[in-house]
């Protein structure tokens, strides 16, 4: 008896194992920022918005999109910019490279998107396009240094995007878990 309940137990443990092991890392998954009643500051005025960053985490792929809401033109959260890349992450610290940059092209005159959907660039099929979008909307460089912890459903997500060696305060975000 003490034998098959020994040899149940085992296996079970096993499985349990396995199950953890197929779940990925604590930071796998998909994590949001709102930020609400922003400004962007357009010639000839100044446009209020919302934004919502959303950024899907793997162990070594990563994907982040900015949605903006601009009521009353735009009432629903739109994709508008976004980024692809690899990353390789050790305990906290990540080096996170970016591989494509994406955009809608937006008309400030009547604040609509021209494109359906974002259109990607890859570094090495398109580097211009590429090498454009990450001007205006990327960090300084297209691999950054990076810390990442998760308390419970946040993750804070620390990139020295202009590798200073210190993680100023707009390079500290904190998002929440989705799934």
């Amino acid at each position: 008896m003490k034998t098959k309940l020994l040899l149940v137990l085992v296996i079970l443990a096993s499985f349990i194992a396995c199950e953890k092991k197929n779940e990925g890392p604590i930071y796998a998954g998909t994590w949001e920022k709102v930020v609400e009643n922003d400004t962007v500051a357009t010639d000839p005025f100044t446009i209020v918005l919302n934004q919502k960053m959303v950024i899907t985490l793997t162990k070594d792929t990563w994907k982040m999109v900015s949605q903006i809401k601009i009521p009353p033109v735009i009432n629903d959260y739109t994709e508008y910019v976004g980024f692809k890349g690899t990353m390789t992450v050790d305990g906290e610290d990540a080096e996170i490279v970016f591989t494509d940059a994406g955009i809608r092209q937006f008309d400030t005159q009547n604040l609509t998107f021209i494109d359906a959907q974002i259109i990607w660039y890859n570094a090495t099929d398109d580097p211009t396009m590429f090498s454009s979008v990450m001007n205006e909307y990327g960090p300084d460089y297209t691999t950054v240094q990076a810390k990442m912890t998760v308390s419970g459903n946040t993750l804070t997500m620390k990139t020295d995007d202009n590798m200073n060696g210190q993680f100023e305060e707009d390079e500290i975000q904190v998002f929440t878990k989705v799934n």
